[in-house]
């Protein structure tokens, strides 16, 4: 198996990707392969996937505080549809989160958690407000509070 990026090592994680590249990947390469480079949404795994013909694709920065868009990637791929994340489920795998790094790496998991809150909740009504806060958190109850203010 093989994964090609779509993008030339200059382009970095920026600019177009190079469909007909990884086509021709695809064609001449006997084994798996997989193509990866700019997916931030279950549409665009999907159109990768059948724009080139390949095996399947790979999803890395696009699960930043999305870890749902793999199963979002399938359902689109199998149904044509997808069902989108609720306000409850996302407060409840945010809470999760933090509670597992602050299971596994105590007070310095919830330091390490401020990043992720922040993938969690970009793009999102008072995101810019909450990521001011999100940067003190230093308790579970801290993020508990900036749930119940994401949630409404």
């Amino acid at each position: 198996a093989i994964m090609v990026h779509g993008r030339s090592f200059e382009q970095g994680h920026s600019g177009d990707i190079d469909l007909d590249m990884i086509r021709q990947v695809k064609k001449g390469f006997p084994g798996l392969v997989l193509a990866n480079g700019g997916i931030t949404s279950p549409q665009q795994a999907v159109s990768m996937n059948q724009s080139t013909g390949v095996d399947g694709v790979g999803i890395a920065r696009g699960s930043w505080g999305a870890p749902w868009i793999f199963i979002q990637s399938r359902e689109l791929l199998e149904t044509g549809k997808v069902t989108d994340v609720t306000t409850a489920e996302l407060t409840k795998d945010i809470r999760r989160h933090a509670e597992l790094l602050h299971e596994h790496k105590g007070a310095h998991g919830l330091i390490e958690f401020r990043k992720h809150f922040a993938h969690f909740i970009s793009g999102r009504p008072g995101a810019a407000r909450l990521r001011a806060r999100a940067v003190q958190v230093t308790t579970l109850e801290d993020i508990d509070l900036l749930l119940k203010e994401l949630a409404g």
